[in-house]
């Protein structure tokens, strides 16, 4: 059923507030926090994030959990250099229309787009290798 208004997607503390939850809250949050606050008008910015540790639940055990949760991530920023970004598991950017039209933005979008174009390459290759054997 399509939704009766519009929601806002929102990582603002006051609206995290009113279900109770702090800037600097101790625990996961799981899906249920995104339901909850649909009720109140809004998405929370880090939804997927929410559902991931719903899987996490579901699926390991607690141990596992921390295991994962600990792993190193890699993570750069978007004002790092482009090394680090081609070393990086993990990397912010923004939607933000100034930072899209910067140099680093743009190197880094078009290196990941080369990165899809040599695998496409790749897949095309054993595609048409498996056919012919």
């Amino acid at each position: 059923m399509p939704r009766r208004s519009a929601i806002f997607i929102s990582n603002r503390a006051k609206n995290h507030a009113k279900l109770g939850v702090g800037r600097q809250h101790p625990e996961l949050l799981y899906a249920d926090f995104v339901r909850r606050a649909e009720r109140f008008g809004f998405m929370p910015y880090f939804s997927f994030s929410y559902y991931l540790n719903d899987s996490l639940r579901e699926y390991l055990t607690s141990a596992d959990i921390e295991r994962f949760m600990s792993l190193e991530n890699r993570y750069v920023g978007n004002g790092e250099e482009f090394e680090a970004f081609q070393e990086a598991l993990v990397s912010k950017q923004t939607y933000k229309r100034d930072y899209q039209q910067r140099p680093v933005f743009l190197k880094r979008k078009d290196y990941l787009l080369s990165l899809l174009a040599d695998t496409k390459e790749a897949e095309a290759r054993v595609s048409v290798s498996s056919s012919s054997a």
